[in-house]
């Protein structure tokens, strides 16, 4: 799980702190605000900074914030206890180190793995089928269909607490 996304000069924003997060976050506000700019930060550890075409998280040009030269992610996770420490400069490149105490390949996995990203899906997709035991929502979210059926037939608490907060932001049925 996240706990704290900090970033620097990276898209819209010049400097960003986010601590202490909870299980569930949401991000409202206005379009082109950079809601999305915070999710992709989030997700970079997972998917590295080139996430492909399914993600237009653009290139270093458009990562570095206007005017800078260098754009910081600091991703800190809480369980295993480790920060990702992202470094994009202007010309091109990315650095990523993970930082902690103790930090093994293994946390490095757990951690990355806990990550989904999650978006809107901007393009409709041509058809529904159903795929059992898909354990990633995708770059868009394409899968969450599956995600949440599977959680459903399995009996799993998480299907409750999903259902419970699609109720609340208006989506009565799923």
């Amino acid at each position: 799980m996240i706990t704290d996304i900090i970033v620097s000069n990276f898209k819209a924003h010049e400097n960003l702190e986010l601590r202490s997060l909870p299980s569930i976050t949401v991000f409202v506000g206005r379009n082109n605000t950079g809601k999305s700019s915070v999710l992709h930060a989030g997700a970079l550890p997972r998917y590295g900074p080139s996430f492909g075409a399914a993600v237009p998280i653009g290139d270093t040009r458009q990562i570095v914030r206007r005017g800078a030269s260098i754009a910081t992610v600091e991703i800190t996770f809480k369980k295993p206890p480790l920060t990702w420490v992202g470094l994009s400069q202007k010309e091109g490149g990315w650095s990523t180190e993970f930082q902690g105490s103790g930090v093994s390949g293994r946390d490095q996995q757990k951690a990355t793995r806990s990550v989904f990203y999650l978006s809107a899906i901007r393009q409709p997709l041509p058809y529904f089928g159903y795929t059992q035991y898909v354990r990633e929502v995708g770059p868009q979210g394409e899968q969450t269909w599956n995600i949440i059926h599977q959680l459903k037939a399995m009996d799993d608490p998480m299907f409750s607490t999903i259902l419970d907060w699609s109720k609340r932001f208006g989506m009565e049925s799923l």
